[in-house]
This record gives C-alpha cells, structure tokens and sequence, in this order.
C-alpha cells in the first residue's frame, strides 16, 4: 500500500502537478517536450481516467522470469530455461509470496487492466494465484498478457471463460524453420494450435513478429499474397 500511497507516491504526484517530469518521468518528458505526442507511454493509461475513489485503474506485473524456451534475442533474466541452460546460474528466489498476494488483493478489486509480463505468463504459479483472485472479485479486470504461445492446459482454458483476456503472442517467423530456430525449445505445430485455441476464444490482440525480420516469402505468406514487388527494406 505504501507504493501507492506513501512519501515517494506523493512527492511524483506534486511534480506531475507542476508539469514537472524530472523526478521520475523523465522518458515521458521528454516525448512531450520533442512534440512526440502519439509515441509517449503516459498516452496508453488516458483512456482509464482517474477513479473516484483514488485506486489505481492499470496494474503492471512481470513477477517471474519463468519461461520453457531459449529464444536467440532473450536472456536470463526474462527466461528461467537461459538462466540454467545457457547461462549456468542458479535459479531467481521470488520474494512474491502470500503475504504479497494479500497486500495487493484490494487492486486487484478495483483495477479495470493487469497486465502480465517477464518470462512466460502462463507458466508463472503467481500470476495463476493473482488470475484466480480476480475470477473471485467477478472477473471484471481486463488481463493482458504477452505470451509464446505454447503453454495451454486446463487452467488457462477456464480462466479465458473466467476472465476476460487480451493475449500478444509472439511468433517471429511463418514457417517452422524460422519459428524453432528463434523459439528454440518451441513446436510450431503445438504454437499455430495454440493460436487457435486462443483465436476461438476470442482472446488474441496480437500476433507479434517483432524481433527478426522475415524474409520477402516468409513476409508474402503472412499477408497472404504470392509474392512482395517493390518491397524495400527498412
């Protein structure tokens, strides 16, 4: 609660009120000041307003680099399977337990967006635990999260009747070839599945080719057209 409410809290609020954007806004600040309008971050929380009652309308949690694929442009940081396989450290010991979870249960009450990111949300006993209190508070919070795409089991399939999500699942590739060599871990046949399940569901906000650019073929099938004329590379 004191994140929320405490000295620190307060004292960004009396900056921001005085168009002050040094003590910890400082990216924001300087989009705003370069006339960056449509590019700055603080953007994507107007459309919440400002709750009656003072809770905080989006919640942002990347609690657990647990993640089951090795993919070529992540680390250790963000994946428990690169910490141990590739990099050769020892396991991250979260300090997010019961306690955590009771502290933040009144958010999650009034908050109208959790977004769920860091390794891979689904797999995350965590995020599971945060999902099913907010089932309990009558499911009225939008949960967004960004996933690989590989994980679902029964769990994830009640939570998507229980829940309302948005998923962003990364894919990087249109063949199998691309997909497993960047996705190493992945199976595309079990991933394009997946994308199914969450496509019925009516889950998926998008599907994400952002680290590795395809080539022209891989590109044309994505859009579904039989070749790219005039294409330049940017």
């Amino acid at each position: 609660m004191s994140m929320w409410e405490g000295e620190t809290a307060e004292r960004l609020r009396a900056a921001l009120l005085a168009d002050d954007f040094r003590f910890a806004c400082t990216d924001c600040g300087e989009g705003i000041a370069s006339g960056n309008y449509h590019g700055v971050f603080a953007r994507s929380f107007d459309r919440f307003g400002v709750d009656p009652a003072g809770w905080p309308q989006r919640l942002e949690f990347a609690l657990t680099n647990t993640c089951n694929l090795q993919c070529a442009m992540c680390s250790g940081e963000f994946s428990s399977a690169i910490r141990a396989q590739r990099e050769g450290l020892p396991p991250l010991i979260s300090p997010y337990g019961p306690a955590f979870l009771d502290e933040i249960d009144p958010f999650l009450a009034h908050a109208r967006q959790a977004r769920f990111l860091g390794g891979e949300p689904f797999l995350s006993e965590i995020n599971h635990r945060i999902w099913d209190r907010i089932a309990r508070h009558g499911g009225t919070t939008e949960c967004n999260v960004t996933t690989n795409g590989t994980v679902w089991n029964r769990h994830v399939d009640e939570l998507l009747d229980a829940v309302p999500f948005s998923v962003g699942i990364s894919i990087d590739g249109a063949t199998a070839a691309t997909v497993e060599a960047i996705r190493v871990g992945a199976s595309h046949d079990v991933l394009m599945h997946n994308v199914d399940r969450f496509l019925a569901a009516r889950a998926v906000r998008d599907l994400g080719q952002l680290h590795v650019p395809p080539d022209d073929r891989e590109l044309a099938r994505v859009l579904g057209l039989p070749s790219l004329r005039g294409r330049q590379r940017m």
